[in-house]
């Protein structure tokens, strides 16, 4: 060891100790930032939610509370009762396997907040060699001091995309109501469908029946006896694949919500009076730009990739830097302390690779904001002319199609009750009416599909917000309280159509009395 080196006195390395240990305060100190608990997170994301549809704060407060007991007490108090939209939307936000994961995506951005806002860890090192017993012994402490000179740019970058990511979860709750709603309005029109083609199907029944009187009377002939017998397995086949639509759009719904094919939950049968939103198409435009929640993570993002692209180029020839100290202790009992600094040198790296991605990645933000902003434009205006050409369908059928339909029943029964026509006629116009009616029904649900996109489209409830159903004396559905099947007059019983009807055995008496009679197969003169 060379004797011109000065040899360090106790206080000398005491404070050299104490500069190292002081260094390594400072760094934990900064790595210490908090950052947002789960708790916190989450309620951000139900203001979020509860801004743009307030009436989904009540269940999903309850969802985040992650109460099983409570949550399990609410559910019975849901299944007591037919489903409604709103309750519906309640189950799946209790239930649904969507929200989880979705929550557990916030999850994993609040993770990679946590990383932002720490540095790496400092590394201790340390040597001893020697021989014939005299030994060296060293030392070391290192920091990542570019970690601390980038610490608070990414810790406001990390803050900017939590950020995006809590918005675009409060979207996908958002989402996840309006996909529940169009679910129950697409299940509940189903059921209705399938009713009223069971009852064209009785209809086509009873006239294949009277047919058959006839024909047995010697009334009409076989080829008369056929089409009627045709066209009434026809209409129940059609009622029969109606009815497996209706089981599989509940068994679609009951998945959506996270309930299974659960057979305790029911559906309202009433589907609600149709109500047109107040507000014009440019307004509801004007709306959606402002309370996206998609969108407005959009613009963040652009604003956190522009300071990305500011902090890439301001410290683009910052390569790995660490600041740290050494203390080795001589054979002879010496020791030696002092800084040690290791600078990667921007000679062949300068940043450009980083650079250039952010470039990159604020391009490609800039267009899909752009595309953002074309597709929810075209939403609004499609969902709106949807929706008005929905209304003015239901009010051909309201003012018009179904009361001439009435109508032409009325004077058919008159008519054939004077026998100047006979029952097939007045069979006939039933099974019309029938049609006409089941129309009006799939125009009300097309009504009731399209404002809830409208919804989606525009970020929330539109404004003047939603209709309730009103409910009459112990919780039964008011006069007005929406449009079934069971209002045309006349209708038949409501059929169990969520039952598979079964299939009739070859040789049953079922089969023998769908079987055509020889008199009608055989042709005669």
């Amino acid at each position: 060891m060379p004797t011109d080196v000065p040899r360090r006195t106790p206080s000398t390395r005491h404070h050299a100790t104490a500069r190292l240990v002081a260094l390594a305060s400072a760094t934990l100190l900064l790595a210490a930032c908090a950052a947002p608990g789960r708790e916190d997170s989450e309620r951000a994301v139900r203001e979020l939610v509860a801004a743009r549809m307030p009436a989904l704060d009540p269940p999903l407060g309850r969802a985040l509370a992650n109460d099983a007991a409570a949550i399990e007490a609410r559910l019975r108090e849901l299944r007591a009762q037919p489903l409604t939209p709103r309750t519906a939307v309640e189950v799946a936000l209790l239930r649904s396997p969507q929200v989880g994961t979705t929550l557990a995506g916030l999850g994993l951005s609040r993770a990679d907040l946590l990383a932002a806002v720490r540095t790496s860890n400092p590394t201790i090192g340390g040597a001893r060699a020697g021989a014939d017993g005299a030994y060296r012994t060293t030392v070391d402490f290192a920091l990542g001091l570019g970690d601390l000179l980038l610490l608070p740019a990414r810790r406001r970058l990390g803050a900017a995309e939590f950020a995006l990511a809590q918005r675009r979860v409060a979207q996908e709750m958002l989402v996840l109501a309006a996909d529940v709603e169009i679910a129950w309005y697409t299940a509940v029109g189903a059921r209705q469908v399938a009713t009223m083609r069971d009852a064209v199907a009785q209809a086509a029944g009873l006239s294949a029946e009277l047919a058959q009187r006839f024909f047995d009377a010697g009334n009409i002939n076989p080829l008369q006896l056929a089409v009627e017998k045709a066209a009434a397995s026809q209409f129940r086949v059609g009622a029969l694949n109606a009815a497996f639509d209706a089981r599989r759009e509940r068994l679609a719904l009951l998945r959506t919500i996270g309930v299974g094919s659960d057979p305790d939950w029911q559906l309202a049968d009433r589907l609600p009076k149709p109500q047109l939103p107040t507000a014009a198409v440019a307004e509801l435009v004007t709306l959606a730009a402002g309370r996206r929640a998609d969108l407005e993570a959009a613009r963040r993002e652009i604003a956190l990739l522009e300071d990305a692209l500011g902090v890439a180029r301001r410290w683009r020839l910052l390569g790995e830097l660490r600041l740290g100290g050494e203390r080795e202790k001589e054979p002879s009992g010496e020791v030696l302390e002092g800084p040690t600094l290791e600078l990667a040198l921007p000679i062949f790296d300068q940043g450009q690779p980083g650079i250039a991605r952010a470039e990159a990645r604020l391009a490609a933000s800039r267009a899909a904001l752009r595309e953002l902003e074309l597709a929810i434009d075209f939403d609004v205006r499609t969902s709106v002319d949807r929706l008005e050409t929905a209304a003015a369908a239901i009010d051909q059928y309201e003012r018009l199609l179904v009361p001439a339909q009435q109508a032409i029943v009325e004077q058919q029964q008159r008519f054939q009750n004077f026998m100047l026509i006979g029952q097939f006629e007045l069979l006939l116009a039933k099974q019309q009416e029938y049609d006409v009616y089941q129309g009006y029904l799939e125009a009300v649900r097309d009504f009731w599909i399209a404002r809830t996109d409208l919804e989606r489209a525009v970020g929330g409830a539109l404004p003047g917000g939603s209709p309730e159903r009103p409910a009459g004396p112990a919780g039964e559905p008011a006069p007005d309280a929406g449009i079934s099947p069971q209002d045309l007059p006349g209708m038949p019983a409501e059929p169990d159509i969520y039952r598979l009807p079964p299939a009739p055995q070859p040789g049953s008496d079922a089969a023998r009395k769908e079987a055509p009679s020889k008199e009608a197969e055989e042709p005669q003169p």
